[in-house]
């Protein structure tokens, strides 16, 4: 009877260890999912968590001072984060660089019309005010990255001094 007792505690030990190995495996693989990690030329943009920030405040007589105020965006550049698919959201803003084509109209002093072809170069910079400020108008919207400094670039060419047309019309 002992090596039958013997037995039967090795059987439910078994049981037991493999139950926790495979619970261990699948806290694992939700910890994963869990895990977002932004590489070099992103940004992580959590929304949900509340962080201090510091926000540049003007004086009624001009001087700036930094405040700081709570945000609910937090902003990981090059770094990783936990976050909590339930009470949170991410989204991940690429930092590379990006070439924008223009084609601008305009209108010289002599009123002849010239059509101008040029290539900007537009980048958001790796500053967590700077991401903060590019994910409250872009986030995961990319291509409206390149539309909208296309669109500031054509369209709000300086005026000509004298000239009621200094500027492109915008059909």
């Amino acid at each position: 009877m002992e090596i039958a007792g013997i037995v039967g505690i090795l059987i439910i030990v078994g049981i037991a260890a493999v139950a926790v190995i495979v619970l261990l495996l699948i806290l694992l693989l939700f910890a994963r999912s869990w895990i977002k990690v932004a590489r070099a030329d992103e940004a992580l943009v959590i929304s949900g968590r509340k962080q201090k920030v510091a926000r540049a405040v003007i004086g009624a007589d001009g001087t700036t001072r930094d405040e700081m105020s709570e945000s609910p965006v937090t902003v990981i550049v090059n770094g990783k984060s936990l976050v909590n698919p339930i009470t949170q959201r991410h989204e991940i803003i690429s930092l590379r660089s990006r070439q924008v084509s223009l084609n601008a109209e305009a209108q010289s002093l002599d009123s002849v019309t010239l059509n101008v072809d040029g290539v900007a170069i537009v980048k958001i910079g790796s500053d967590p005010i700077l991401v903060r400020r590019a994910a409250e108008r872009f986030a995961s919207q990319d291509k409206a990255i390149e539309q909208f400094t296309t669109e500031q670039l054509e369209g709000c060419a300086p005026r000509h001094r004298g000239h009621p047309l200094g500027r492109r019309a915008h059909a």
